[in-house]
């Protein structure tokens, strides 16, 4: 359950950085970098015991947002 969780952040972070039009492009990259900073940051928010595989938590919930949030945004504004 909690790493549901944590693919739903990453797919709610990808769907919130394509709102934002910056230029055409390819959008399979941005997900994978989305879902995949998101299953990592679940994992570290389960080694920082917040969170964990079995049982969602709001704060690794919102760790993983976050932190694919700003992640997927670095990548979008450096992509060439």
């Amino acid at each position: 359950m909690g790493a549901a969780l944590w693919i739903a952040a990453g797919a709610v972070a990808f769907l919130a950085t394509r709102a934002i039009p910056v230029r055409k492009g390819r959008w399979w990259p941005e997900l994978l970098v989305a879902l995949a900073s998101a299953l990592a940051l679940g994992a570290l928010a389960t080694a920082l015991d917040f969170g964990g595989w079995p049982e969602p938590d709001w704060r690794a919930g919102t760790f993983c947002l976050a932190g694919s949030l700003a992640i997927a945004g670095v990548v979008r504004a450096f992509r060439p």
